[in-house]
């Protein structure tokens, strides 16, 4: 199942992976505008594990990491408005917090779920300046779709005892949908913050001794960066 999925996936993106490359010749026949747009950005992620044990027993946890990307694309009309392009980025969320959990004989420490990835996207999206703000700030909105890799892991300590770990492959689709807020930073530049819902289907699902840590394929991440025309 996860096999087929994987095909079909790389099947999109190679569909809609050119679009985003076609930018350089653009780049060249037009010397009045600037076409291309780099864009990176830097924030904090969000995700959710959901700890399954005993008798319908669970302990759900907040996992905050770091997220870091770079966009490259064409804006399509000379207001900088419709865009399109590619996005390379990685996240990794961690939690390290200090829940007990009981199965009736022993007690356990959590001592980490840890979920690391690195994701190529496509993407596009639309920008409109505000009325009023004669092109100082704007609003956007941005959708995306690729394929992600990484790895998961989750480590329980039991109390007097030994740690117990499993570590797991994450590879899989991922999409994403964003709004973002941009303001005017000078000559072709522009400061940006963005927030993202990136949802992974194929994310951490490992058992230690009888204890399910199953991440939530959502995750939310919030970023700044800026935005410059070239």
């Amino acid at each position: 199942m996860k096999k087929a999925a994987l095909i079909a996936t790389v099947a999109l993106f190679l569909l809609i992976a050119p679009l985003s490359l076609v930018s350089a010749e653009a780049s060249e026949m037009d010397s009045d505008w600037n076409r291309r747009i780099a864009s990176p950005s830097y924030g904090f992620s969000f995700g959710f594990a959901e700890v399954k044990y005993g008798n319908d027993s669970k302990a759900t946890v907040v996992m905050p990491g770091i997220d870091l990307r770079h966009f490259n694309g064409t804006n399509v009309t000379e207001a900088g408005g419709f865009y399109y392009g590619y996005e390379l980025g990685v996240a990794a969320n961690f939690y390290l917090g200090s829940e007990t959990l009981s199965n009736g004989a022993s007690e356990y420490d959590i001592e980490q779920i840890a979920m690391a990835t690195l994701f190529l996207m496509g993407k596009h999206g639309y920008r409109i300046e505000l009325p009023g703000t004669r092109g100082k700030f704007g609003i956007g909105l941005e959708l995306g779709m690729g394929l992600m890799g990484g790895a998961g892991s989750f480590e329980l300590k039991e109390k007097g005892g030994d740690n117990l770990s499993q570590t797991e492959e994450i590879i899989g689709p991922v999409f994403e949908a964003g709004i973002e807020g941009l303001m005017d930073a000078g000559p072709n530049n522009r400061l940006v913050l963005r927030l993202g819902l990136m949802v992974s289907p194929e994310v951490l699902d490992a058992e230690v001794y009888g204890f399910n840590a199953e991440a939530a394929p959502v995750r939310i991440n919030i970023r700044c960066g800026f935005v410059r025309d070239h």
